[in-house]
């Protein structure tokens, strides 16, 4: 049989009256912060995310408070994000105060968490009762004083065990995780409330984040420069090498009574295209101009939402979800980890526990992500669900201060870009192995793709001297990529036989 939450009370008169009084986790209008990664599986958080929890609504019913939150991402097992403007957060949805300190939160399954605000040292009681009987039951193990927030708070250590209905120990991954509650900042350490019993993971409370304006974001200095890298690719293996666009800021004009700033810059643009006729090989083109590019609201936050927030936007186009996240910076190969600002657009919605589309296609989704002093660093433009392809813009490397960050490319032509790397294969025509050497030793991007542009095989070499089979490749022409730091070099062969 189930049972209700109970809360077991064991009194000690010598333990200070600020061990138990005035603790609270619950506060309306108010955001905390925090900071690391509360499910593995989700797909839009970086590794240092920050989450917010965020209650923007009350409603007092005696002694009867209820609290609501913010709406968030949910995911239920499925291979697409969905993003749900109703759905549950991550500190679930609704949150309840019944009085006397006793605080109850919902998981997933509207299952009752319960946190004892007021208890003292060794004071335990029954946080989660599991669907056997089972107890995850809750310890004040520690006082404390002193937190991210304030030098002279009063915190407790919470320690979770789990039990059998009786009382006897029972191994659990959850088994000594601690959370901290402060008296005067709520939570210092916290869970995935959504995802509670069964994931560990655990967030910690940092100071309330600004949100950066998009001045701060498109912060841009004579001598910048930026490189970003355009492709697609179809759900069927088709590809192409994209294009490269490089921004050279030549000049900066400030209208603060405007609220803008305009930017002279050199821009160079590099296309590449496959073309399998006659033979399989890619045509270049190249271009060069200069232009300005003004950016204004620079006063205004970028984003005007709490991280992790979704919002359900009635009229943008359609019946749009934005969903906002801040974390650390995902692109590889920058010289520091940036803290980036992302949301994405989905013309979607959630339908049940584990499937999300707008009938009858799966959902189409765009996302940005932002860089304070970096601009646009990514843009995704996912179509996989109805038209088949996926299209990618990455900034790949960037110069601020004459420092140079990530991979640079030469923007001078194609055949430079196919100098870059040196490399044969051989033999060409080809029936049983084909030989590729690298003249200089490292890591390099290898892809193989067939006559019509379907990408064949993709791996990492890291070898001089590498020997592949061809003997599974019907006969016909073929197209190889290398790539090492943003460097592409494309070579075709023949298999004969």
């Amino acid at each position: 049989m189930k049972r209700s939450a109970t809360i077991i009370f064991f009194l000690f008169p010598f333990i200070a009256v600020a061990q138990s009084g005035n603790f609270n986790s619950l506060f309306t209008q108010q955001a905390q912060f925090f900071t690391g990664n509360i499910n593995s599986f989700d797909l839009y958080v970086y590794p240092s995310s920050i989450k917010v929890m965020h209650f923007n609504n009350s409603v007092v019913n005696g002694t009867t408070t209820q609290y609501s939150g913010f709406r968030s991402i949910r995911f239920d097992n499925f291979s697409a994000a969905c993003i749900d403007s109703a759905g549950k957060s991550w500190f679930g949805s609704d949150a309840i105060d019944v009085g006397s300190g006793i605080q109850i939160y919902s998981n997933q399954l509207n299952e009752p968490i319960v946190v004892q605000t007021q208890a003292i040292l060794n004071q335990y009681w029954d946080m989660y009762i599991y669907p056997n009987g089972d107890v995850m039951r809750a310890t004040v193990t520690g006082i404390g004083t002193g937190s991210v927030l304030n030098p002279n708070d009063v915190t407790k250590t919470i320690t979770l065990d789990r039990t059998d209905s009786i009382g006897n120990p029972l191994n659990d991954f959850m088994n000594g995780k601690e959370l901290v509650l402060s008296q005067d900042s709520g939570w210092i350490k916290f869970m995935n409330v959504y995802l509670f019993p069964n994931d560990s993971a655990t967030v910690d409370r940092i100071p309330y984040v600004q949100i950066p304006t998009r001045g701060i974001v498109y912060d841009y200095q004579p001598g910048d420069v930026f490189q970003h890298h355009s492709s697609c690719f179809t759900f069927f293996g088709g590809t192409n090498p994209g294009s490269y666009t490089e921004l050279q800021i030549q000049s900066r004009q400030d209208y603060p009574a405007g609220d803008s700033v305009v930017y002279t810059v050199l821009q160079s643009v590099l296309n590449l295209t496959f073309n399998p006729n006659p033979f399989p090989h890619v045509d270049s083109s190249f271009n060069q101009i200069v232009t300005s590019i003004k950016f204004d609201q620079l006063s205004t936050p970028l984003f005007n939402a709490w991280p992790d927030e979704a919002i359900l936007d009635y009229n943008f186009q359609s019946n749009y979800t934005y969903l906002y996240s801040y974390g650390l910076n995902p692109v590889n190969n920058f010289c520091t980890s940036e803290f980036a600002l992302s949301y994405t657009i989905g013309t979607f919605s959630k339908f049940n526990t584990d499937t999300c589309f707008l009938p009858p296609f799966e959902p189409i989704m765009y996302t940005y992500t932002f860089v304070p002093g970096l601009g646009q660093t990514n843009y995704i433009d996912n179509e996989q669900a109805i038209f088949g392809f996926e299209c990618n813009d990455d900034l790949i490397g960037y110069t601020r201060g004459g420092i140079p960050c990530g991979n640079h490319i030469s923007f001078t032509g194609f055949d430079e870009v196919n100098q870059q790397i040196g490399w044969t294969l051989s033999p060409n025509p080809v029936d049983n192995a084909l030989h590729l050497h690298v003249k200089q030793s490292g890591a390099y991007q290898l892809k193989l793709f067939s006559a019509e542009g379907r990408l064949l095989l993709e791996k990492e070499i890291t070898d001089l001297e590498n020997v592949f089979s061809v003997t599974d490749l019907s006969s016909g022409t073929y197209f190889v990529e290398l790539s090492q730091n943003g460097n592409r070099s494309y070579k075709r062969f023949i298999v004969a036989r």
